[in-house]
């Protein structure tokens, strides 16, 4: 129950009289009033769009729905899960609109649910009509919002095509009253070469933006330098009102000097294509809750209508000839279905991979500068050589001490100080007012170190972190062995004195990677090594088997992965929820941000009963709770399919459903002869599956259970008019494990006066 206090009232007029309101199209709006949203068209779900628009009921439930068009019903779905009560109607074109999350349906329409539930006994169904069967007028009562299947309150509301394709409301016949212009929060980019990283060592780079309002345009602050192949992502949505909601876009393009690189389109999609929710969106950053971050380039594997690019990169930047090297500008276009539009406007810089310089020691206080040839193409302003001593911070050489030596050569005298130098770098600055610390040419530095070497695995690569506790030391070397034999020495960063990073991107080889050895300047030992089991995949022709002690295995077949990948599996023993319903260990595939195209097999070997239901396989979602697969036993084995990687582990769930807080309470008195009869139902483990695992009868005649599982309530009502007297209610529930509770309970009705 919802109080709104006097204080909250007149701000909740307000907002209701900013709300977008509708104005005339193709069909009119479900609802009367002001129409808000909360969630907009392809929006991303994991694996799947969004496929239409959310209307927001004020968190209540009760709100009038009505029929957008002239037509008829040619749907009506039932389910305790996705839309719940659901009414599909097609107008005379063959389009289809769909209305979900329904509480009740208006008196006609529930007389034919009603008529086949009682004759089937089954809560949930899926029934198509003739066209002329029920027909239906525009603005016709149809039922009344409510919360059925997932979410709190609200109504889903689609349109689709005459071919089953969900279209976009708001640029198809639904438009809204919408002046907002689109809102971009941040932007970032993305490395795709082999090993480039940026200063900080990441190969994904995030910047702020801020709104000019002299040009009208967001913009980035700072000219940004990149040395390799890059796409861009932005952080952008829409609203229709101010302060309201984040919606999805409408159309957004890039132009990286007046060229249109990417266009996408978030119009219409076809059902084939909606699992590319997963390339269109930055998977990462949504599995880690951030939404909203959109790609601006093609991934491989990805195939969506509404995307487009003229360049074989597919939307990223690739600067392949001496003629990209330089200053470039970058343009960002987003776009509502209002026809409101915003720009990003950024300018960066392509320089060559790698160092830009080269040194050569001549002497202990002198050495020459060699420029790559292509500097010529950067406006370089400056070049700058820093020292450091001890524990103070940076000191920049006098510039009379960097003498040109032709087109870009540059002879260096280190200056005398009272303290020995012990590290120098080298810096570029930038005309437009790009710079970077090119290259660190140690001086005195600390021998036999001892470095810290750590990993993690990312959807195209692994990326490495070195460190070490001494302040001034040599950059080490990295070499990455694979089970065949081949040894990959791999090119190390060097972010400051101490700190050091790489990458690795393994795209054709299929063999094992089983170690990372880690070698100081000159040495043929390696100082640290870490013994791995990394599997590549996405690449062999035969299934890859990844085996964990012989207990846990994962399975997977090349078309399983969008592109080539790496996977690793760890036993993990941190504490998680239900551990005393644990059958082992928990099992983690990494990395977890990985979108996989089909579904790969899990197992866990072990003397498991042929028959029973109460064992199976979990994987824990992202609230934290354990969800069960549908697992099979195959050879003494425990087998489930997956489409999504991270934490797995087997579960025995012997306890049964929850039932309580029955009312009308046991032996209470009502004084109605349809009286409301509900429950809470819950179930620690498994969970409910389905309507056919929920039973109520009264005095014997069975009821329609009206089921909420995310609120654990159960609704349901007689059938006929109660006499007065005494009534049995008997409920019976089981859950996936097929774990049984039979609740027994009466109540009394009476409603007729005592003389």
């Amino acid at each position: 129950m919802s109080i709104v206090s006097a204080l909250t009232k007149p701000f909740l007029m307000l907002v209701i009289a900013c709300m977008a309101t509708a104005y005339a199209g193709d069909g009119v709006w479900p609802v009367e009033g002001g129409i808000d949203l909360s969630s907009g068209f392809c929006e991303f779900r994991p694996g799947h769009f969004h496929g239409g628009v959310d209307i927001r009921t004020g968190s209540k439930e009760g709100r009038k729905v009505f029929s957008p068009v002239d037509g008829y019903i040619w749907r009506l779905k039932y389910s305790y899960i996705g839309y719940g009560k659901g009414v599909y109607m097609k107008d005379a074109g063959g389009y289809i609109y769909v209305l979900g999350h329904l509480s009740r349906l208006s008196d006609r329409l529930k007389k034919t649910v009603r008529k086949y539930q009682y004759a089937n006994q089954r809560y949930s169904f899926d029934l198509f009509f003739e066209p002329d069967s029920i027909p239906v007028k525009q603005g016709e009562l149809i039922g009344f919002s409510g919360q059925s299947g997932y979410g709190p309150p609200h109504i889903h509301f689609e349109k689709r095509d005459p071919d089953n394709r969900p279209l976009n409301l708001l640029a198809h016949g639904f438009g809204l009253s919408d002046n907002q212009a689109p809102e971009i929060e941040k932007a970032a980019l993305i490395y795709f070469d082999d090993n480039s990283l940026f200063a900080d060592g990441q190969r994904r780079t995030v910047y702020d933006v801020s709104y000019d309002k002299a040009s009208g345009r967001y913009l980035i602050d700072t000219v940004i330098l990149v040395q390799g192949q890059f796409g861009v992502a932005v952080r952008a949505f829409d609203r229709i009102r101010p302060r309201g909601p984040r919606l999805n876009l409408y159309g957004m393009k890039l132009y990286i000097d007046d060229y249109l690189y990417y266009e996408n389109r978030f119009d219409r999609y076809d059902y084939a294509e909606t699992q590319m929710v997963d390339l269109l969106f930055d998977f990462a950053q949504e599995v880690n809750g951030i939404s909203h971050w959109h790609l601006l380039y093609n991934l491989p594997g990805k195939k969506f209508s509404g995307s487009k690019s003229q360049f074989r990169g597919g939307g990223l930047f690739s600067g392949e000839t001496t003629y990209s090297y330089g200053i470039h500008t970058a343009r960002v276009e987003i776009s509502d279905a209002a026809g409101n539009q915003t720009e990003l406007v950024f300018r960066f810089v392509l320089a060559p991979a790698d160092h830009l310089f080269k040194a050569e020691w001549i002497s202990d206080t002198l050495f020459y500068l060699h420029g790559n040839p292509n500097l010529q193409y950067l406006d370089i302003e400056q070049v700058q050589v820093l020292g450091k001593t001890g524990n103070g911070g940076w000191q920049k050489f006098a510039s009379g001490l960097i003498e040109t030596r032709g087109k870009s050569d540059f002879r260096v005298t280190i200056p005398s100080s009272n303290k020995e130098w012990k590290v120098l770098k080298v810096r570029l600055v930038g005309r437009s007012g790009w710079h970077v610390d090119d290259i660190f040419l140690p001086v005195n530095v600390e021998k036999k170190v001892k470095y810290s070497l750590k990993y993690s695995i990312k959807n195209d690569g692994i990326q490495f972190k070195i460190s070490s506790r001494r302040k001034f030391v040599d950059p080490p070397r990295l070499e990455v062995l694979h089970e065949d034999g081949y040894v990959l020495d791999l090119p190390v960063k060097q972010l400051s004195q101490n700190k050091f990073a790489a990458f690795y991107k393994c795209e054709n080889i299929a063999s094992q990677i089983v170690r990372f050895d880690l070698y100081n300047e000159g040495s043929l030992l390696a100082d640290e090594t870490i013994d791995v089991d990394i599997v590549p995949v996405g690449v062999a022709l035969e299934p890859v088997k990844y085996a964990v002690g012989n207990i846990f295995i994962v399975t997977a077949e090349r078309d399983d992965f969008y592109q080539p990948s790496l996977m690793e599996v760890e036993r993990q023993t941190k504490l998680y929820p239900k551990k005393k319903n644990m059958i082992g260990s928990v099992y983690s595939i990494l990395p977890k941000t990985i979108p996989l195209a089909g579904k790969i097999e899990v197992a866990f070997n072990g003397d498991y009963s042929p028959d029973s239901r109460q064992v199976c396989i979990y994987r824990l979602n992202k609230k934290n709770k354990w969800k069960p697969l549908k697992t099979s036993r195959q050879d003494g084995r425990l087998v489930a399919e997956t489409g999504l990687v991270g934490e797995f582990a087997i579960l025995e769930d012997t306890d049964a459903p929850r039932v309580k807080n029955i009312k009308p309470g046991r032996g209470k008195t009502v004084g109605t002869a349809w009286p409301e009869i509900r429950f809470t139902l819950g179930d620690n483990i498994s969970g409910i599956e389905n309507d056919s695992d929920i039973a109520i009868f009264l005095d014997g005649i069975w009821l329609i259970p009206e089921y909420d599982p995310e609120l654990e309530k159960v609704i349901t009502s007689p059938r006929y008019r109660l006499a007065d007297g005494r009534h049995e209610l008997k409920i019976m529930v089981f859950d996936r494990a097929g774990n049984e509770r039979i609740v027994y309970s009466e109540f009394f009705v009476k409603t007729k006066k005592e003389e």
